[in-house]
């Protein structure tokens, strides 16, 4: 099979949603005993239902992503990891250098470390190549995200930073959680740094 025919199959999120909606949402349907049009209007419920009622949160995500995409290129830090992109003398130390800078980014937040990831990937992809050094993209690429992998267990940690609220939705269960006990605690950077090590070594 060539590749343009590969592209044509390729499925998009948006249309894999649609096509479980009337796979499983519409024509099994949760009640066997409602019609075809019952199934179809409580599916497009579902979604009514469950799209804006996600707007907040969704808002909140965008909100650190565009937060972490404009930290990442302003111009100190822009230029800082430009110049951080020349150090690696092979292909190796771009690959630990990007991946020690990335999770470190990481855990001060997510948003942050997973633009710096990308942008220090492409910025060392690009030093390699005009050093006139072998490089492999597709691994620089994914040392870029290795931040993903670590963020929880940093600053912008969701649940350790929820359970510290005084109001949190969890509060009769399990009360108020401080940071110190969930960031800041020595089991937790013993794990989070045991896994930035682990990731940069192997």
């Amino acid at each position: 099979m060539t590749k343009e025919k590969l592209k044509e199959l390729t499925i998009s999120p948006f249309s894999l949603v649609i096509f479980l909606t009337l796979l499983l949402g519409i024509t099994m349907g949760t009640d066997p005993e409602l019609g075809l049009l019952d199934r179809t209007i409580t599916s497009l419920q579902y979604w009514q239902k469950g799209f804006f009622g996600l707007l907040e949160f969704t808002l909140q995500m965008m909100m650190v992503l565009v937060c972490g995409y404009c930290l990442a290129l302003v111009k100190p830090v822009h230029s800082l990891l430009k110049k951080v992109s020349c150090l690696p003398q092979n292909q190796i130390q771009a690959v630990l250098l990007t991946a020690v800078i990335t999770c470190f980014s990481g855990l001060i937040n997510w948003g942050f470390g997973l633009i710096v990831g990308a942008v220090l990937a492409r910025f060392m992809a690009i030093s390699q190549q005009e050093q006139g050094l072998p490089s492999n993209p597709v691994l620089l690429a994914s040392a870029g995200y290795l931040g993903m992998a670590v963020w929880h267990g940093g600053f912008s940690g969701s649940a350790s930073l929820k359970v510290a609220e005084s109001d949190n939705f969890l509060v009769n269960r399990l009360g108020v959680i401080p940071v110190s006990e969930t960031i800041f605690s020595g089991f937790n950077i013993f794990v989070t740094g045991g896994l930035v090590i682990v990731f940069c070594w192997f």
